[in-house]
């Protein structure tokens, strides 16, 4: 009898190891993953940000968002605040019927004018490589031209989110990570077919 329970106590104990181990594999490559996009965007901002249209662009949406973001306050009890609440981004981009707003914010995600600022597990039994399951995904509008601007006193990507005024608690937005990642393969898919760009879309007026 000692020497099976000392087997399965070895055994417990790899099986502990082998999950921590897990668990720690899949936070690096999500943070990898967090800090390659957040690279990638401030390449893709700084290319982006040489064209007056596409700085026109940018400051029509985020003025249309203000402008629905008021109208939603109104509308909404509580204030319109996005903290705690998860944004369901594929019923919002495919029922014409739902919230502007929301909308708006899932626009955002899809066309890479909302960035992903941080990562938390909802259930971590759930973690598998490979796969976003049960992950949480923040986003929010980053100000890249704080950094463009004076980069030592901005170097880290945390002191970017902290001075870009759309990323206060209020304004983060949370979806599923993996429903937003499923989405945004096929949103690419069907932009690259269709010859459009994401960051030009306009959402009907409410």
């Amino acid at each position: 009898m000692t020497i099976i329970n000392g087997g399965t106590k070895g055994n417990n104990g790899r099986s502990a190891r082998r999950t921590t181990t897990k668990k720690l594999k899949l936070e690096q490559k999500l943070l990898l993953t967090l800090g390659c996009c957040a690279t990638f965007l401030f390449i893709r901002y700084i290319r982006h940000d040489n064209s007056t249209t596409a700085s026109l662009g940018r400051q029509a949406m985020m003025m249309r968002l203000g402008q629905l973001k008021e109208a939603d306050k109104k509308n909404r009890k509580g204030g319109g605040s996005n903290s705690g609440r998860m944004l369901q981004i594929r019923r919002a981009m495919t029922d014409p019927n739902y919230d502007t707003y929301d909308k708006l914010l899932a626009q955002q995600i899809l066309s890479a004018q909302a960035n992903l600022i941080d990562v938390s597990f909802q259930n971590q039994h759930m973690l598998e490589e490979d796969d976003y399951s049960g992950v949480i995904g923040q986003f929010c509008p980053l100000n890249f031209q704080v950094q463009k601007e004076n980069p030592p006193d901005s170097p880290m990507f945390r002191d970017v989110v902290s001075k870009s005024d759309g990323c206060d608690g209020e304004n983060v937005i949370t979806v599923d990570l993996k429903e937003a990642v499923t989405l945004a393969r096929e949103f690419d898919a069907f932009a690259t077919e269709n010859e459009f760009d994401a960051a030009y879309y306009n959402v009907p007026n409410q």
